[in-house]
């Protein structure tokens, strides 16, 4: 009796392990075949992941135009700008984290990066080294790509569907001038925390945090031919000329002379909102993207294949 147990014990694994491999193969053979629509990420670190990932499972000869910031660049569509931009800029994360990926697999033709106070904040190198291990198994087998994670893919599917369901924007005077006020008072709420200059804590560890930016741009332009731009995504024209933004800007241009380091130059007359004095307007944000595009053209950059 016990011997036939442990069989039957047996089989029941047997199968279920048939199974689950069954499954996983059509799931692969359906991306295969782009019958999966890729997830863009269900929350923030989701999204963040699979940024980071799909610049790292990139072919050597892809050779691509890389934005690499915080949630200021991550506002811009890189498809804007051209099929080659891959945006790597990181929402809540550090614009260093983007620079270690390129500085680590250094296949990117050129390399935008975002100036800004963010410069202050570690990289996370436990994503980078996450992203880079796993190239080997996720390049013949996308399945374990976190953008065709099948909960993340369904979610996000229908988080799109809900979306394309929902009524355009409201005409309405009331509600235009309900979500104007809302703007308004957020990029009042900035500049007046923005009039307080940076304290002597914030001032070094910016000061460091440049510094090892510089380090980390300097040791890619010796060691590959990636070429560097540096950015300083627009803010609104009233936190710009805060106190704080002024001495941001000062600090990061005494680490990043223009005499050394190709900086974005954006017209006066650009047209500039933002839902909170930081983050770009979805309009603004494009209008930026088609800017960028024409600048980077003028460079050299080649943005399509």
């Amino acid at each position: 009796m016990p011997s036939s147990t442990s069989s039957f014990n047996l089989r029941r694994v047997l199968w279920g392990t048939v199974a689950c491999i069954a499954v996983l193969a059509c799931w692969q053979v359906l991306i295969w075949c782009h019958g999966v629509t890729p997830s863009t990420g269900v929350h923030q670190w989701e999204d963040n992941v699979i940024r980071v990932e799909r610049f790292a499972d990139k072919a050597q000869h892809d050779r691509p135009v890389v934005l690499v910031g915080s949630s200021l660049m991550a506002r811009l569509d890189a498809a804007k700008i051209g099929s080659r931009v891959v945006n790597v800029a990181l929402s809540g994360g550090s614009p260093r984290t983007g620079i270690e990926l390129v500085k680590r697999r250094p296949i990117a033709d050129a390399l935008v990066i975002e100036i800004s106070a963010l410069a202050s904040r570690e990289p996370d190198f436990d994503l980078v080294s996450s992203a880079l291990d796993g190239v080997s198994i996720r390049k013949p087998l996308s399945l374990f790509r976190r953008e065709f994670q099948p909960a993340s893919v369904l979610i996000s599917t229908w988080k799109n569907h809900l979306q394309s369901r929902e009524k355009a924007p409201s005409k309405n005077p009331k509600s235009i001038a309900k979500a104007a006020a809302r703007q308004a008072r957020g990029v009042k709420n900035t500049v007046a925390q923005y009039q307080q200059p940076l304290t002597e804590v914030q001032v070094l560890a910016l000061k460091k945090g440049a510094e090892d930016m510089r380090g980390q741009l300097q040791e890619i332009r010796r060691t590959t031919s990636v070429r560097v731009f540096l950015d300083q995504v627009p803010l609104d024209p009233a936190v710009e000329a805060t106190p704080r933004a002024r001495q941001t800007l000062s600090i990061l241009r005494d680490t990043f002379s223009s005499s050394e380091w190709r900086w974005v130059s954006a017209p006066a007359d650009l047209l500039v909102e933002t839902n909170d004095g930081l983050h770009l307007t979805r309009a603004s944000a494009d209008a930026y993207a088609a800017f960028l595009r024409d600048w980077l053209i003028a460079q050299g950059v080649a943005l399509e294949p």
